[in-house]
């Protein structure tokens, strides 16, 4: 079962297309206009349904489902014999060898009404008949005919031994469906086409023909070109991340010890050059920057010495402006003056 979409391997394709049918338990009714068998018991049958008959299309139920006078005519060209314990047909082991020996056909033509000249025709091959009945049908295996009689129109039906050689495609939303013959290949490669919305104007699915399928084709292929180079992109993507990553702890890692280690190794700053007291400097304000002026070192004791004057940077907070600073010849001549009078 494919969703959305149908498998184009699995069929051959066909103009005809199938109504829904108004009550929704009957969606995928179809009118079966004509049974015929050939290579049977009695050779090429007349057809063995009388009349056209609608009948339902459904995979939960694994038989086929007919009028009685159809099951009668089956019944007459396959050897079939009715069991009234089990409502099935049996067939014993001399009749089963025959029908394998000869491999009868059954073929099906279907159209959307009794009267619809537009037609489709499934071929069952004896194999899609022959089936097993085991416990607790029966206590041994029996061979028997997946066909039962119908009591009234309503239990008409197409089950899984039909869809065993059919395939149907069902499109809910243009409310129609199509029924093809079923390919078995060798080949068991997929060729999935999806369903293309109603909204683009076609007002029914039909099974596709030869032309629409080359059609499908490109475009799968075009679908998986986008995916795998998506695919790439996405890869290319992670293996950037984690290269970048990688680098980045390979970095980490490289680094010469704990930041606390990295900065006992700095070079240490000079000690600051003590500074005697005496020595003044002045802030320039009218530049806004600070100009320092070497005064002559004064004490008391000992003899002037300017080598020995070295400049202390601070900031002049309440002390006198320069201007009331006395200048160096100045404080020089007072110094001389003080010590002639003691002497």
């Amino acid at each position: 079962m494919t969703l959305g979409g149908y498998d184009q391997s699995r069929f051959n394709p066909n103009d005809v297309s199938f109504s829904f049918d108004s009550d929704d338990s009957r969606r995928l009714t179809l009118a079966i206009q004509e049974i015929t068998a050939t290579n049977t018991l009695h050779g090429d049958t007349a057809p063995l349904a009388a009349v056209g008959i609608l009948s339902l299309v459904d995979s939960t139920v694994p038989h086929i489902w007919l009028p009685v006078p159809a099951c009668h005519a089956f019944e007459k060209a396959f050897g079939l014999v009715y069991d009234n314990a089990t409502d099935l047909y049996v067939i014993n082991d001399t009749i089963h060898a025959r029908l394998q020996q000869l491999n009868p056909t059954v073929t099906l033509k279907l159209g959307n009404s009794l009267f619809s000249s537009e037609t489709v025709s499934i071929d069952l091959p004896y194999g899609a008949f022959d089936l097993q009945a085991s416990y607790p049908i029966y206590p041994n295996t029996t061979n028997y005919f997946p066909l039962r009689r119908a009591s009234n129109e309503s239990q008409y039906t197409l089950g899984r031994t039909f869809l065993q050689e059919a395939y149907v495609i069902a499109d809910y939303e243009r409310m129609n469906f199509s029924v093809s013959q079923a390919v078995f290949s060798s080949d068991n490669r997929s060729h999935i086409v999806s369903i293309a919305s109603a909204g683009n104007g076609t007002t029914e699915v039909n099974a596709p023909s030869k032309a629409q399928t080359s059609g499908g084709n490109a475009t799968q292929l075009a679908i998986i070109i986008s995916l795998v180079l998506v695919f790439s992109i996405l890869m290319a993507a992670i293996a950037l991340l984690l290269f970048r990553r990688k680098r980045r702890k390979r970095l980490e890692k490289g680094g010469t010890g704990s930041p606390a280690e990295r900065s006992d190794n700095r070079t240490p700053l000079p000690a600051p050059t003590s500074v005697p007291e005496g020595d003044i400097y002045k802030r320039d304000l009218s530049t806004a920057s600070t100009v320092f002026t070497e005064l002559p070192a004064y004490n008391r004791d000992r003899e002037y010495h300017p080598a020995q004057s070295q400049l202390r940077p601070q900031e002049l907070l309440g002390s006198p402006s320069a201007a009331e600073l006395e200048s160096p010849q100045k404080a020089l001549r007072s110094h001389t003056l003080n010590e002639a009078l003691r002497a």
